[in-house]
């Protein structure tokens, strides 16, 4: 997810508008998960040293973002080149959504293979009746995390560069502690009766239609707020925090309450009902966001912010004098007086 904001920040640069670059790097990243999962899952899945395609998964995606840390300037002249000084909606929105794609599949793909790679290496855990949900919810807290750091501490505090340095950084450390601590080899799992072509297909179909249903619903949310809001990275970064928040407490939730239910099939159904519900009820809270965020800035609004915003501006201008930041500070921690005798 650090790269991902990292990505989307950059595609704004040729794309025009952050906007843009968000719906770009969404496509593009769950595109490339997706390629990559399916293409390389049925060769992780028959290897024995599944730890071996996780590291070299990793150093793909470590190696691929240096190397976009060289190719993203001339990349971006040649998209715009290409694009052109008035594109017809068409053409600008294809080249833009394709382009997007081929810059980043590399890593994409090689992110979407780490899932069969780390299903194969933690093989044992299901073996052993343990549920793999605690460690998507740790996942997914740690994408949250990713998405806040990269948007509001390191991007801003270090540039995109040095940020994606540290995202290639922790890259490596991955790959370096899946060597050390998973054991080399793994036993293959036991061959399991294959299902029908029926419920094969109506799981997938399902799979497809949650997937559908969850990132399609993210968008339109982003969508709907940036009228509100404003429309930039960091608005998505928020709600994209959001998102993973509530994905991790709900693994969370099953792994401790959930896991135990008799009826699993039953279960399903009911989640998948209440995914739905969910969506329907914050779709229509939609039509309220205006009055909300009214509503909130009521809350937060002060009379003495005209000083502190001032004052925050005066500390930024060098040489301050000391004596007007003391007074500024100190009509800024002041209790709010009536307008009458101001």
């Amino acid at each position: 997810m650090g790269y991902e904001i990292v990505w989307t920040q950059q595609s704004a640069l040729w794309l025009g508008h952050e906007a843009a670059a968000v719906l770009a790097v969404v496509a593009a990243f769950f595109g490339g998960l997706a390629l990559g999962g399916l293409t390389l899952g049925p060769r992780i899945e028959a290897s024995a040293r599944p730890v071996r395609w996780y590291v070299g998964c990793e150093l793909v995606v470590a190696l691929w973002s240096l190397v976009l840390l060289v190719i993203a300037s001339p990349f971006s002249g040649w998209v715009l080149q290409m694009i052109g000084v008035r594109p017809s909606p068409a053409w600008q929105w294809a080249f833009a959504f394709g382009s997007t794609f081929l810059l980043f599949l590399p890593a994409t793909a090689a992110m979407g293979a780490t899932l069969p790679a780390m299903e194969r290496v933690t093989v044992q855990l299901r073996d052993q009746g343990r549920s793999i949900a605690a460690l998507y919810a740790s996942n997914t807290a740690g994408s949250m995390l990713g998405v806040l750091a990269a948007a509001f501490w390191l991007i801003p505090g270090i540039g995109l560069a040095r940020s994606a340095a540290i995202c290639i950084a922790l890259n490596l450390l991955c790959a370096a502690v899946a060597a050390a601590v998973f054991p080399r080899t793994v036993q293959r799992a036991p061959e399991r009766p294959p299902l029908d072509r029926p419920a094969a297909r109506s799981a997938v179909t399902r799979l497809a239609l949650t997937g559908f249903l969850g990132i399609g619903y993210e968008v339109v949310v982003v969508r709907v707020l940036s009228q509100v809001t404003e429309d930039t990275v960091y608005t998505f970064a928020m709600l994209l925090a959001v998102y993973l928040a509530g994905t991790a407490a709900g693994a969370t939730g099953y792994h401790r309450w959930l896991i135990r239910s008799r009826d699993r099939d039953g279960l399903g159904d009911r989640l998948l009902a209440g995914l739905a519900s969910a969506c329907l009820l914050g779709t229509a809270s939609l039509w309220a966001a205006e009055r909300i965020k009214a509503w909130a800035m009521a809350l937060t609004r002060s009379d003495v912010s005209g000083a502190r915003s001032l004052l925050a501006e005066l500390k930024r201008v060098q040489p301050a004098r000391p004596e007007a930041l003391r007074l500024l500070a100190r009509l800024s921690e002041a209790p709010a007086v009536q307008p009458a005798t101001r």
